[in-house]
């Protein structure tokens, strides 16, 4: 699931809206706030300045699934 929700915002025109809903229902599954924290930084990382890779961004993906943290 997180996984085609990291593909998308890859080549999706909305990258804002479905990165919004993406980390939402991560942190919702987490419960954690630091967890949180990491998500916004990068989200900010992604949005702001579009520097992830796809490499990165699945990665990242990876482990919010598995609620790990590198």
């Amino acid at each position: 699931m997180f996984l085609n929700y990291a593909l998308s915002l890859i080549n999706g025109g909305n990258r804002d809206e479905v990165l919004e809903s993406c980390f939402a229902i991560i942190v919702e599954e987490s419960g954690c706030v630091e967890d949180f924290e990491i998500l916004d930084i990068l989200a900010d990382k992604l949005v702001a300045e579009h520097v992830l890779t796809e490499d990165e961004l699945i990665v990242f993906f990876k482990n919010a699934d598995y609620g790990r943290w590198s």
